[in-house]
């Protein structure tokens, strides 16, 4: 079985999955996920039962669409709202949306991305986001990722909208650090929502 669950802000995907499973017969079922969200964010996440964990890599592979809201002119370390501003930098003088879509269509294609160092990803045997939050030194590893499109879709200084339809592995935070470093400010990702994995859209999908 597979599971099309929206997912609020403020729990983890493991909170969603937990939920789940508790009210699943018997409770000895192989339970799993296709794709896990931040606490912040909201949408999408695709809960496996049974059988169905099989296909998890398959399932993860699918293309993701997001939408999203960037804060140019103020940085955080983890690269969203869940950690306090440590650097601020002034907004670009007269950037228009038009100018904000010709800096979007440089990261289109597939490009070099270097993970945030409050990620899942494993260095040394130790999630980074461990060891970030005890101070430790991280350089992620850059990767190749796939953006498939990149709209800026409203412009509010600070304020920036996009949606983006992007492949496996492909860190939304680093996008909306590596484009405001572009446009030669500093940003964070202030907020998203994963819209669709593959077929399965948010409009589809079951609340907890």
């Amino acid at each position: 079985m597979i599971l099309n669950v929206y997912k609020p802000t403020g729990i983890s995907t493991y909170d969603v999955i937990r939920g789940i499973k508790r009210g699943i017969r018997p409770l000895q079922v192989k339970i799993g996920h296709a794709g896990t969200l931040d606490p912040f964010a909201e949408g999408v996440v695709l809960v496996l039962v049974g059988d169905s964990t099989k296909r998890s890599s398959e399932l993860m592979a699918l293309r993701k669409t997001y939408r999203g809201t960037i804060e140019l002119g103020a940085a955080t370390a983890s690269a969203d709202p869940d950690t306090q501003c440590q650097e601020t930098s002034p907004l670009p003088a007269g950037l228009s949306i038009e100018d904000a879509q010709g800096y979007a269509d440089t990261f289109i294609g597939r490009i070099m991305q270097t993970p945030p160092v409050y990620s899942a990803l494993r260095i040394g045997g130790r999630r980074s986001y461990e060891l970030a939050r005890k101070g430790t030194p991280i350089v992620p590893e850059p990767r190749e990722v796939d953006v498939y499109s990149l709209m800026i879709v409203a412009y509010e200084p600070p304020l920036m909208e996009f949606v983006a339809d992007v492949g496996k592995g492909t860190y939304l935070r680093s996008l909306a650090v590596d484009l405001a470093r572009a446009m030669g400010t500093v940003g964070h990702l202030r907020r998203l929502r994963r819209e669709r994995i593959g077929p399965y859209a948010s409009d589809a999908a079951v609340t907890i």
